[in-house]
């Protein structure tokens, strides 16, 4: 049924109208019954507040349309210019995407204590029979991280990591798609972020994140030869020895790991994630990058190799490549950062738009990769 033109106009008026509420009223002054539907305030801990969200977290968009007339505390923030249904975000600094903030679609079924049968996660542990414990992986899919408090999670994650045998076909049944892993890993990089809980134990969550990364790697030696996958904040790459090179993009810039030579087969694994997802690393340039140089058997290989980090627009970059690169090493679990950082300054070049680096492996090597994670900043 067609509208009539006042009809039409009366619609206008009422949504713009809408529009403007929701961007002049302040989160202070939204009734608490209306704070968390306003889709740019959420309750306080205790309920007796309404407060601003950060921008990445608004869910309306003419929360953040106007930039004059932002009432609460997520400054420059404004509408995206693009939206996509691979994510939920809405809003952005300067109306630009930041990947280390996406929020992906969140699972909004099933429990972060109970399975689809009603099983605990103390439950699905506690079973020893193989051909049992390979039926109660769906259980084990069918829990809710993104439901989970902190404790929760790594309950779920723990469940994960004594289920590696069952996931990766050691125990002789059908393996799992690496799918799932993925999923949990960048379900539980997500629910971290951005849980508020200020005691959340983020050693504890990362440690357990990345061990069923390790988890992910070993099943990826059996799925196929050449692997990648991109969830924004964290992802996924793995080949052989014979494609001689294995890339990952990020937001601004790619990763990138070649060699030439080799004496037997074995495997490259990457992993990257964006560091500012975390505390601390604003002044981070590149992703943080992690890697596995492995023979068939999973036992470490020496490999001669040059990690390239190539932008090609250099106007994200503020530093000179020429005077002033430096590579930093943090262990993955605390994301303690190893002292002093690497000065790189002299494998790195920019030409016209593009900046480039070329670290040889000698350089990497020296670090003792194992367990930690690279990224590249200024300073």
């Amino acid at each position: 049924m067609m509208m009539s033109p006042q009809g039409l106009a009366i619609l206008c008026l009422l949504i713009g109208l809408s529009v403007s509420i929701i961007i002049t009223t302040p989160c202070a002054s939204v009734a608490l019954a209306d704070c968390n539907a306003s889709g740019y305030c959420t309750l306080s801990a205790d309920s007796l507040s309404c407060q601003s969200v950060p921008c990445y977290k608004i869910n309306e968009v003419g929360a953040c349309r106007d930039a004059t007339a932002i009432a609460y505390d997520a400054t420059l923030c404004s509408g995206l210019s693009e939206l996509d249904l691979r994510y939920d975000n809405v809003c952005g600094p300067l109306g630009q995407l930041d990947y280390a903030y996406v929020r992906l679609p969140i699972q909004k079924t099933g429990s972060a204590t109970y399975s689809t049968t009603g099983m605990t996660v103390a439950q699905i542990m506690a079973e020893t029979v193989a051909a049992t414990r390979n039926n109660l992986l769906t259980q084990l899919f069918s829990l809710n991280l993104y439901a989970a408090s902190n404790t929760q999670l790594n309950s779920i994650l723990s469940l994960y990591i004594a289920y590696k045998d069952d996931m990766t076909g050691v125990t002789g049944f059908a393996m799992s798609h690496p799918y799932y892993m993925e999923k949990a890993i960048y379900a539980a990089l997500q629910n971290f972020r951005d849980d508020a809980d200020a005691t959340k134990d983020q050693t504890t969550t990362l440690t357990n994140i990345w061990t069923l990364s390790e988890t992910l790697l070993l099943r990826l030696r059996t799925f196929r030869k050449f692997y990648s996958t991109s969830y924004f904040f964290v992802n996924f790459a793995h080949t052989q020895f014979s494609r001689t090179y294995l890339s990952i993009k990020a937001q601004y810039s790619t990763f990138s790991l070649k060699w030439k030579q080799y004496s037997s087969n074995g495997y490259v694994q990457l992993i990257t994630f964006a560091p500012k997802q975390f505390s601390g690393f604003s002044a981070a340039l590149s992703d943080a990058i992690m890697f596995n140089i492995i023979d068939t058997t999973g036992t470490a290989y020496v490999l001669t190799y040059t990690l390239t980090w190539l932008i090609t627009d250099n106007t994200k970059i503020t530093c000179a490549a020429e005077t002033t690169s430096f590579l930093h090493v943090m262990d993955r679990n605390t994301l303690v950062e190893s002292t002093p950082a690497v000065d790189i300054h002299t494998y790195c070049s920019v030409s016209g738009t593009t900046r480039r680096c070329d670290i040889p492996s000698t350089v990497i090597d020296a670090q003792t990769p194992a367990g930690k994670a690279f990224y590249i900043a200024c300073s």
